[in-house]
């Protein structure tokens, strides 16, 4: 099975971050990612719900 171009994408991307980031900077970053992702994934679960309850 040939890889997708997500894959490739996402793991260049990856490669391309760890070469051109000292360490340090790049757990900075992963912290703050890791900060602000679960506060947009529930912000959009709950807008998402709310519009499927105003829906019923």
């Amino acid at each position: 099975s040939e890889p997708n171009a997500e894959d490739v994408a996402s793991l260049l991307l990856g490669l391309s971050l760890s070469w051109c980031f000292p360490p340090r900077f790049a757990s900075i970053f992963g912290n703050l990612w890791a900060d602000f992702m679960p506060n947009v994934t529930m912000e959009l679960i709950q807008s998402l719900t709310k519009e499927y309850e105003t829906e019923d």
